[in-house]
């Protein structure tokens, strides 16, 4: 999770139950916390900080995560729109990086182009496709406005965008209308599968009290004589044994997010959800 403006000091926590979180905080002189980032990442995926960069136009948070044999950096962005934009420092975050390792900045950039779905462009989206034709990256913007204006929809822009490098394909974007704000989080899909740190163990109990119970019922054969009737004794007892643990055995479930799609039902009350607040946005 890519979080820019996250305006936290830093003796706010920020904790969700099941994510490692990093952060860069930012505090004007007189002590406000503006800007900041933050990248939430999964206690289960294998991960590490990036290196700091100095950068005087950018602001940016990194980690690598484990992805498949190689690793994926993910950059957590943000850019003032009071502070023109030098396009190098994006490059070099997506260039420095190892050549093995598929590199995504993502964030408000406060770059507008209609090659992202805006009706204007703006100097900042000019100076990045530019650069990115000479330099040979990528830039993708979802295909809904991620910002609205509350002068009209007709002002409504695709503010967070996705500069990334050494992908297999083309990440999905989603924007997402669950927050009650005027800037539109987007969910971003690459199709590059995540290293975790090992799959949950199922968990096995077994009654130990009724499996005694079981066998002391069982009946033993009669009384033995030959060496025929001594291998079918043990044949039976084995087999009785093995039924007793078999029906014994109670297996909880597996401790495991839920990867599942959600219910076809609950899915689309979402949708329903999304466009009437889309709908109530534009009056």
């Amino acid at each position: 999770m890519l979080i820019s403006e996250t305006h936290l000091k830093s003796k706010l926590q920020l904790k969700i139950p099941g994510y490692f979180v990093y952060r860069q905080n930012e505090v004007t002189p007189q002590g406000e916390a503006y800007r900041g980032l933050a990248v939430l990442v999964k206690r289960t995926l294998v991960h590490q900080a990036v290196e700091p960069k100095r950068l005087d136009t950018l602001y940016a948070l990194g980690v690598d995560i484990q992805v498949g044999v190689g690793e994926m950096r993910l950059y957590a962005a943000y850019r003032a729109p009071s502070r023109p934009l030098r396009v190098q420092e994006v490059r070099d975050l997506l260039l420095t990086a190892p050549p093995t390792t598929s590199t995504i900045v993502a964030g408000d950039l406060n770059a507008k182009h209609q090659a992202w779905q805006n009706t204007t462009s703006n100097t900042t989206g000019e100076q990045l496709v530019r650069d990115a034709s000479a330099y040979d990256y990528e830039i993708a913007g979802p295909r809904e406005p991620t910002r609205l204006d509350p002068v009209g929809p007709h002002r409504d822009s695709v503010l967070d965008i996705v500069v990334y490098r050494g992908l297999r394909a083309p990440p999905t974007q989603e924007v997402l209308t669950d927050l009650p704000s005027d800037h539109r989080p987007v969910l971003l899909v690459f199709r590059e599968p995540a290293t975790t740190t090992g799959p949950p163990k199922s968990l096995v109990h077994t009654d130990w009290a009724t499996f005694h119970q079981t066998l002391a019922a069982f009946e033993r054969p009669a009384l033995v004589k030959t060496p025929e009737e001594v291998d079918a004794a043990a044949v039976e007892i084995s087999r009785s044994t093995t039924d007793s643990t078999a029906r014994l055995l109670k297996h909880q479930a597996e401790i495991r997010d839920r990867q599942d799609p959600l219910p076809h039902l609950i899915r689309k009350m979402l949708e329903e959800k999304r466009e009437a607040k889309k709908l109530l946005a534009t009056y």
